[in-house]
């Protein structure tokens, strides 16, 4: 019993002084995922789709989120999209994909935010 929670815990995932214990059903989605970004060069099918796959968030000035497949840490610049607010459970940007388009969207993790031309 004391080597598989060695062998366990030697293969969390550890993120500054947070340290996440995934199920074996977590460490298989996020291989998925992974997998999934690579295959696809990290970038959204559509360039009017933004996608939120993933926080981990410590406090408001230590988390990581993933959009469309790539990772963005608290203070890394970004190109076309402004981070207004983190939390465990959602996040909230501008985004400016074209020099005359704005968006303010709140994401929670697996939503996608789907840009259209049309307007009804």
């Amino acid at each position: 019993m004391k080597v598989l929670i060695f062998c366990f815990l030697w293969g969390a995932t550890c993120a500054s002084d947070l340290c996440l214990m995934l199920s074996p059903a977590e460490e298989a989605a996020l291989a998925h995922a992974e997998d999934h970004a690579r295959k696809n060069g990290g970038r959204a099918k559509n360039p009017g789709t933004l996608r939120l796959d993933g926080i981990i968030y410590s406090h408001e000035k230590s988390w990581t989120i993933w959009l469309n497949g790539r990772s963005i840490k608290a203070g890394e610049p970004t190109d076309m999209l402004r981070i207004l607010n983190v939390t465990p459970s959602y996040v909230e940007i501008v985004w400016n994909p074209k020099p005359d388009q704005r968006h303010q969207i709140c994401l929670k993790p697996n939503e996608v935010f789907q840009q259209t031309d049309t307007f009804p």
